[in-house]
């Protein structure tokens, strides 16, 4: 989806928000692949927001996706490496992926091209953003956020079956 079509989002008009955003990312464009992902200190606000979403999404995990997925997912859960009150470290999820299945996590600033992303992933490395949506439209973003690469994939590279 192309960013003009967005434009009106809180994302984009949000100054407070835009420096935040852009503070995470040089996290991400200081990455060097071996090294271990920086602790990001995430603010309360974020730290709401991620609540919110989790307590919405995590019941509709369990209605609708697979077994798999949901038992990779609470495994996450009962480990610490997600909880519901705290934005994950992509620190933690890169050291459990590695330990469980030998996936990685590597820290990226946004939308990655697909050429990219595709050969990450045929090394099983997942490119993850790391920082939050908007708090006043927790329920959409126009671009991918670490709720997105939590809740829509980290468990697929958690399943050891896979």
């Amino acid at each position: 989806m192309k960013d003009e079509f967005n434009r009106d989002h809180e994302q984009f008009k949000d100054e407070e928000y835009r420096k935040r955003r852009n503070v995470i990312a040089e996290y991400a464009g200081r990455f060097k692949f071996g090294d271990k992902i920086e602790y990001l200190e995430y603010t309360e606000k974020e730290n709401k927001t991620w609540e919110a979403i989790y307590n919405k999404i995590v019941p509709l995990h369990k209605q609708y996706f697979s077994d798999r997925f949901n038992k990779s997912f609470d495994k996450l859960v009962s480990r610490g490496v997600i909880r519901p009150d705290k934005v994950p470290q992509l620190c933690d999820i890169d050291e459990y992926l590695k330990s469980e299945t030998g996936f990685r996590i590597m820290p990226v600033h946004g939308i990655v091209d697909q050429r990219e992303f595709l050969n990450c992933l045929g090394l099983r490395v997942f490119c993850s953003t790391q920082y939050i949506r908007h708090h006043k439209h927790p329920e959409y973003t126009p671009e991918p956020d670490i709720c997105h690469e939590i809740f829509g994939h980290v468990a697929m590279f958690a399943d050891q079956e896979l």
